[in-house]
């Protein structure tokens, strides 16, 4: 299925910038707040009000409740403007009948930016017809926007109730559009060669009464007119954040005519940023004045008056000054725009509520605050969790916490300063002394400024804090260990398995094997994402049933690969650090670890120490035998009729697959033989291409797969949308992919390296069922053709 866009129509109030004015002493800063408040719901539209306070712009998406909640900047950048400090009633019109929506919001100002809950709304149900009576309804959009290049498009409609006898009938006068009538009418539209657009009405009827009409809008062809150079004036700046690699400080210069730029300077020691010149670079250096190219951007409108988004740097200057205590910035640089344009732009004023550079690089020393003797829970809600920490001097410590919020307890990890995500601390931190409430200090605060937790079983939180800094230097580190009222150990009910005594409980399991070696796949509590997982490799490749009782010695990978493992050995392949939203840890990264297999009570019970972090799993997973064995028979001779479990636990995987790709396709398939991997497209491990093909090399199909995994030894289970090639992968954890197919009148010899494929973007579909055995069955079905497939991943 295509992923549409859904464009709104809405009263929009424009972005409102608050003037920065002196003061001799300006209040403390407010933190922005946004809330979202469900109104009334149509067949095709929902209201909702966006409440805004001590903010300077905000913004709001109404997306699809499948898609990928967005980021603030997401928002900001995707979203549609809303008026600030007041409350505003918003429509979106143009939604689809009975679909869940999702409706976020989100806030700047004061230097911080915010994201309100967000809220879920479901359009009515439209009007059914009369009982037994013919009825046309149109389920796609009731408007098709094409560019000048033209392109193709799919009406979608229903009809209930035919008449025998009376067909339906597709119109339309415009001679650049081309319809192709079936259970959906494609739309072909020609490409605008004139600059001027256009427009045509499709006529869909049914009989004399039914009918409906679908606008098909089509834009001229742009003229780009050479632009000697942009000459913007900012009116505002503020600091926006910390990069997420720590090495740049993000500044985000705005005026009223929509001209917007977010520039990563090299960082400072600290707020704000320093006097001088700084150079264009792909990265920003440590020590060097640069700004990065890679990473700034820019928003501007062009001479058509149309929004150019994403336009980097290429080159030049950006030079910073403190004149009259005031911040003076000029650009003297080049962006993306019809090739390289230069990008001249002032700035005068200050950085939100940053002070002027003093020259003082280094914070004086400060304080430690260690020996708290309290700790008590402010609130606990949505993944986000307030603890606050006392001291015999009334001195506070308030600790604000991020975490998956589907679970219900704040999780043991080590937390790292960063802007709200999980297993971040951060914004809203404060350490009270004397009555002055500090901010945690982003500049100040690196990786290593941690705060470890520990959950015991008897719900028990331990925090050690590691040198965290506040305001301008304040220290704190130390620890606190104890109950805290409100704030318990409450682990998903995973039939026993939460009984264990350890840091993660494992709910499921799946087998795999690589070279010699037999691997098990735990995920970790509950959670099913790609990185919440532990996955371990034994040499007991012949048993695919279970593990065997008894204690393991623990073996690291090495740079180049697996470590020799001897009966009885283990090794830690990879594990989540941060299971609900770090990368991986791969095996040879691991310091130590430990196993323990216990089938005593008849059932499995695995305790894994990783790190001094302990996992657990107890059951009896489907396939798995405590008495040991395999499944000789398999699928011999083309499917399950021979022999199937016959013998039970005697000689493994026998027969296994032989004959299993040719003899078992279901009725209408095309049975594809191979499955391999060919290569990573997008460099970083992201984007995944794997081929299938029949034995004869009748079909040979590419399918790229975002998939997020470095190593190509799996992909992951599920159904997955079609993209066509011009589409954006957006989310590591959504199931996406592309395909493209090669059918024998077009190569009748595959040679493995040049090829003459079709691409195809019509609505395609692709279920993926990773096995027990770990061979994957593979259901795909392209125009009128649906493939099968059964077997490993070669």
């Amino acid at each position: 299925m295509r992923i549409k866009h859904l464009l709104y129509f809405l009263a929009a109030v424009p972005f409102v910038f608050a003037a920065c004015n002196d003061k001799p002493e300006p209040e403390p800063a407010k933190a922005p707040t946004v809330v979202v408040t469900e109104g009334e719901a149509t067949d095709n539209s929902v209201s909702f009000s966006i409440d805004v306070k001590d903010a300077e712009s905000a913004a709001y998406l109404v997306y699809d409740v499948r898609e990928t909640a967005p980021t603030a900047e997401e928002i900001f950048t995707d979203g549609k403007p809303v008026a600030v400090n007041k409350v505003s009633v918003v429509v979106a019109e143009e939604l689809k009948a009975e679909t869940e929506y999702t409706i976020v919001a989100a806030a700047s100002g004061n230097g911080l930016s915010v994201v309100s809950k967000s809220i879920k709304m479901t359009t009515l149900k439209t009007e059914a017809p009369a009982p037994d009576q013919p009825a046309l309804r149109l389920v796609s959009d009731a408007v098709m926007n094409f560019e000048a290049a033209g392109g193709q498009g799919t009406i979608e409609y229903e009809l209930l109730n035919p008449v025998e006898g009376v067909e339906l009938e597709v119109a339309c006068e415009a001679q650049w559009i081309e319809l192709t009538e079936g259970e959906t009418i494609a739309v072909n539209v020609a490409a605008n060669e004139t600059e001027e657009a256009r427009e045509a009405v499709i006529t869909v009827s049914y009989g004399e009464e039914l009918s409906f009409d679908v606008t098909v809008k089509q834009a001229g062809k742009a003229v780009i007119k050479p632009i000697e150079e942009f000459n913007v004036t900012f009116t505002s700046a503020s600091w926006l954040m910390t990069s997420s690699y720590g090495d740049a400080e993000v500044y985000q210069f705005r005026n009223e005519d929509g001209f917007q730029a977010n520039v990563y300077f090299e960082k400072s020691l600290a707020h704000p940023i320093a006097p001088g010149t700084y150079e264009a670079a792909d990265v920003v250096r440590a020590g060097q004045p640069t700004f990065s190219t890679s990473e700034s951007k820019a928003t501007i409108v062009d001479e058509l008056g149309e929004t150019q988004k994403g336009l980097y740097f290429t080159g030049g200057t950006i030079t910073v000054e403190i004149v009259d205590g005031k911040y003076k910035v000029a650009f003297n640089s080049n962006i993306t725009y019809n090739g390289s344009t230069p990008f001249k732009a002032t700035f005068e004023g200050l950085f939100g509520n940053d002070t002027v550079w003093d020259g003082n690089q280094q914070p004086e020393p400060t304080p430690e605050f260690a020996a708290w003797t309290s700790a008590a829970l402010v609130s606990n809600d949505n993944g986000v969790a307030e603890v606050e920490f006392s001291d015999a001097d009334s001195n506070k410590l308030l600790m604000v916490f991020y975490y998956d919020s589907s679970l219900s307890y704040l999780p043991a990890a080590s937390y790292a300063p960063g802007m709200p995500t999980a297993g971040k601390y951060g914004v809203g931190s404060t350490l009270t002394v004397g009555g002055e409430a500090l901010s945690y200090n982003p500049d100040l605060n690196t990786t290593a400024n941690t705060v470890e937790v520990t959950l015991a079983a008897d719900d028990t939180y331990s925090f050690t804090f590691n040198n965290l800094v506040f305001g301008t230097g304040e220290l704190v580190k130390g620890s606190w260990s104890g109950k805290i009222e409100g704030l318990t150990q409450q682990k998903p009910d995973d039939g026993g398995s939460s009984t264990l005594d350890v840091d993660h409980v494992l709910n499921t399991v799946a087998n795999y094997s690589e070279g010699d070696y037999s691997g098990y796949t735990f995920s970790i509590d509950g959670n099913t994402s790609k990185y919440a997982y532990v996955r371990i490799l034994l040499n007991d490749a012949d048993r695919v049933n279970g593990m065997a009782p008894g204690t393991y010695t623990h073996k690291n990978k090495t740079s180049s690969g697996l470590p020799t493992l001897e009966q009885g050995d283990f090794c830690i392949e990879r594990y989540a650090e941060d299971p609900w939203n770090g990368w991986p840890v791969y095996g040879r990264n691991v310091q130590s670890a430990s196993m323990t297999v216990d089938t005593s009570n008849n059932t499995f019970t695995v305790i894994i120490t990783v790190d001094g972090i302990t996992f657990g799993y107890q059951g009896v997973p489907e396939g798995w035998s405590v008495a040991g064995g395999g499944n000789e028979g398999g699928n011999d001779d083309g499917g399950n009729d021979d022999g199937g479990n016959e013998g039970g636990n005697e000689g493994g995987n026998e027969g296994g697959n032989e004959g299993g790709n040719e003899g078992n396709v279901p009725a209408g398939a095309i049975g594809l033989s191979t499955f391999s991997y060919v290569g990573d497209l997008l460099g970083a491990g992201l984007l995944d291409e794997f081929v299938l093909k029949t034995s004869d090399n009748n079909y040979v199909i590419y399918f790229s797969v975002y998939t997020g995994n470095a190593d190509p030894d799996y992909i992951k289970a599920g159904t997955y949308t079609n993209k066509s090639a011009n589409e954006t992968y957006n989310s590591r954890d959504a199931l996406y992919f592309s395909t493209e197919l090669i059918e024998s009148t077009q190569k009748t010899v595959f040679d493995g390296s040049e090829y003459s494929g079709i691409s195809i973007s019509a609505d395609n579909s692709m279920v993926v069922t990773a096995n027990s055995d770990g061979t994957y069955t593979i259901n795909l079905v392209i125009k009128d053709k649906t493939f099968y497939f059964n077997g490993n991943l070669q």
